[in-house]
């Protein structure tokens, strides 16, 4: 029978807004809890013929997003937009992302309050490390437990890897937690993908 244990940490529970600093300028109030990072992976399964199973499962992209709702509608918050320069707005197409952009920070503003991110270029289509990872190499097993004494199933699976997905919010009654999306995998041909037992839980 497995034994479910927990260990959490209550002072890495954050909560509330942040302030935004983009190419050392900060940029003032936000609005409506809306900052949040946006981590988004994704996985592309190389499945040859002679496989009834992936062999490898490579990450090929990875998207990173800080979205927010500026309070101040001002020139200079204007002009962060592409193409916009001296209150005019010109035709953006064409403009590299790339090489447009600048370091973004978050930083949360309570005190104590864990993390401040910083993105070196802060753009849409960031590229770079973790893409070209085997997901499949860096699987490991992964237990689901409940934790109610008595209450049902202890999950296993044998080879598991975590990708992240959605948000990082800040906001004022939401603590700043990170979404993961692990993705479970047959152990090897003929094997497993998952395992269950009846449990008994203590938490500490």
């Amino acid at each position: 029978m497995a034994e479910a244990t927990f260990n959490g940490d209550p002072s890495t529970l954050h909560m509330g807004p942040a302030s935004i600093t983009y190419d050392g300028v900060n940029l003032g109030y936000t609005l409506n809890d809306s900052v949040a990072i946006n981590v988004n992976m994704t996985s592309t399964p190389i499945l040859p013929d002679q496989a009834s199973l992936p062999v490898k499962d490579i990450i090929t992209n990875l998207e990173v997003t800080v979205t927010m709702t500026l309070g101040e509608v001002s020139s200079s918050n204007l002009a962060l937009l592409p193409g916009v320069t001296s209150g005019e707005g010109k035709d953006p197409v064409g403009i590299d992302l790339l090489d447009v952009a600048k370091e973004l920070i978050v930083t949360p503003l309570e005190a104590g309050n864990g993390i401040a991110w910083t993105f070196p270029k802060a753009s849409p289509l960031m590229d770079g490390p973790p893409v070209g990872i085997d997901l499949l190499d860096v699987a490991k097993e992964l237990i689901v437990t409940p934790l109610e004494a008595g209450n049902g199933i202890a999950w296993t699976f044998p080879k598991a890897s975590p990708l992240m997905d959605g948000p990082v919010p800040f906001q004022r009654t939401t603590p700043q937690g990170l979404q993961l999306v692990f993705r479970a995998y047959v152990e090897s041909a003929g094997g497993n993908y998952m395992t269950f037992s009846e449990t008994s839980a203590s938490a500490t």
